[in-house]
């Protein structure tokens, strides 16, 4: 393989989920699979949409083994998981481009037919429209930035206008930037965004910075992006703009949510809800991060704006991508790490409710992992229509010389059943605000709670762990460190089947 397969890892073992909260779909494909193989080709199942009739689009990366030829493939599949063979060739429309290192998008249009945004041969951005049958309609090349490549990341539509988010490849600073272009379907640039249609972000808002993901804020866009000089790197950027590509000044301080990244260095996703909270994930880093309509973290989301905790730390060894729920709780799809003297990687899911909490009642504590018969990772996924969830991946190929092949599989998503079992604890803690070195917890009830407990601070990093030293928890000491500063904490207690996050203050 050339470039292909560079970006998208394969890790291993496919996941089955049977759970409360997913139910495998046993009438999509076999028994709720659906492999999608292009004949004498690689394929890489990169994103899967779905449409009004209860089909669905699937885009995947693919090299021919016996041409040696690279693109991608758009293929129909029927509700049932079988290819319409009606669309396109065979049920496939298929690109060939050499630039395959980064996935391209696509979006439906309301008239239903599909517009798709990859980079071509000579570096430019091209821009299909396919007929709901799988012909194309047109097709334009755009060049707002001669004699430099454009890898276009992510197409939105709205008002007869599309917006592409991408990178581009600065010869004059040697650095992959970033843009945002705004054109009409006939392919001519917006006048009234930006400068001629095209926003650039170090020369609008003179940053540095390379292009990860964009979303619709109601009626402005926001555009989550990474460092990309020496004084940079180490944080990630997130701005909002305006329907005119002017950047707003209201929007966290000065217009720049800046974030200090240690954890990731690969691309992150973005989604907003129907009140216009913005949610982020990490790629590598199993976190969402929600950031209020004013650009700043959400106070009362996990920890000061964090959803994370150690048992996904622990057990998550990173993350892909994320899916926002109709209820804003998130679930985060990456692979976990299993086995005991020989660790692997399996596919997992993770969930946060909407409070930026670990779900325990989803799979085991909040992660689904378990391994089968096949090789396989899951890399983008969707919501259907009729609120199944539906991931698409790479699975291991049929036979030695095609060692890849897209898969798709369908979930029945099942409202969580009352648990007699599942209770809230009656935990108090004080005195709160703690004026001593040490605080006391009391526990009406510490059936599930575990004997280990941890302290974070309100940047989410941890000060603390240790055990409790009597069986009930009654008037049970906890001792703070001695250089322990003033300010808000946060007392996590692990339990089965619920966990504990309780606020606390410590004023000396």
């Amino acid at each position: 393989m050339k470039k292909l397969f560079l970006v998208l890892a394969c890790v291993s073992l496919f996941l089955v989920l049977n759970s409360q909260d997913l139910e495998t779909d046993i009438n999509f494909g076999n028994n709720g699979i659906v492999k999608v193989l292009t004949p004498n080709s690689y394929s890489v199942g990169y994103k899967v949409v779905p449409l009004n009739d209860r089909s669905y689009i699937s885009a995947n990366l693919i090299e021919n083994v016996t041409t040696g030829e690279s693109g991608f493939s758009l293929v129909k599949l029927l509700s049932d998981g079988n290819i319409d063979s009606s669309f396109g060739m065979n049920g496939h429309f298929n690109i060939v481009t050499d630039h395959t290192e980064y996935p391209a998008d696509l979006v439906i249009l309301p008239d239903k037919k599909i517009a798709f945004a990859i980079s071509d041969n000579e570096g430019k951005i091209e821009l299909v429209i396919i007929n709901e049958n799988g012909s194309l309609f047109k097709k334009f090349n755009l060049s707002p930035f001669p004699n430099n490549y454009l890898i276009p990341i992510r197409i939105l539509f709205r008002d007869n206008h599309l917006y592409i988010g991408g990178i581009y490849n600065s010869q004059n600073l040697d650095l992959e930037l970033m843009f945002v272009i705004k054109i009409d379907l006939e392919g001519n640039f917006d006048k009234t965004f930006a400068e001629n249609g095209v926003f650039i972000s170090e020369k609008i808002i003179e940053l540095n910075a390379k292009f990860r993901d964009m979303a619709f804020q109601n009626d402005d866009i926001i555009i989550f992006s990474s460092g990309n000089s020496d004084d940079l790197s180490d944080y990630l950027f997130m701005f909002r703009i305006n329907q005119n590509g002017v950047g707003d000044l209201n929007f966290s301080e000065g217009g720049i949510l800046f974030i200090k990244n240690e954890a990731s260095e690969n691309f992150g996703t973005i989604k907003t809800d129907m009140s216009g909270s913005i949610y982020m994930t990490l790629f590598d880093y199993p976190e969402i991060l929600k950031i209020n309509t004013d650009g700043f973290p959400d106070p009362g989301y996990g920890i000061k704006g964090h959803a994370i905790d150690n048992y996904y730390l622990d057990n998550l060894k990173n993350s892909f991508f994320s899916i926002l729920m109709k209820d804003n709780s998130a679930l985060i799809f990456g692979t976990a790490l299993k086995g005991s003297s020989d660790q692997y990687d399996v596919p997992a899911i993770a969930k946060y409710d909407k409070e930026g909490k670990r779900d325990i009642a989803f799979g085991n504590k909040g992660i689904f992992a378990v391994p089968a018969d096949f090789n396989a990772t899951f890399i983008n996924g969707c919501i259907d229509n009729d609120n199944n969830l539906v991931a698409i991946g790479t699975c291991e190929g049929t036979s030695g010389n095609l060692n890849s092949q897209t898969f798709l599989t369908r979930y029945n998503i099942k409202t969580a059943t009352t648990n007699d079992d599942i209770q809230t604890e009656q935990i108090l803690l004080y005195p709160n605000p703690v004026d001593t070195d040490y605080f006391y917890i009391n526990c009406a009830n510490k059936k599930n709670i575990t004997s280990t407990y941890s302290i974070f601070d309100n940047l989410g990093r941890k000060v603390l762990t240790g055990q409790f030293q009597k069986e009930h928890l009654e008037n049970d000491k906890i001792d703070l460190p001695d250089n322990l500063r003033n300010g808000l904490y946060f007392l996590y207690l692990q339990s089965d089947p619920n966990s504990k996050m309780i606020k606390f203050v410590v004023k000396h």
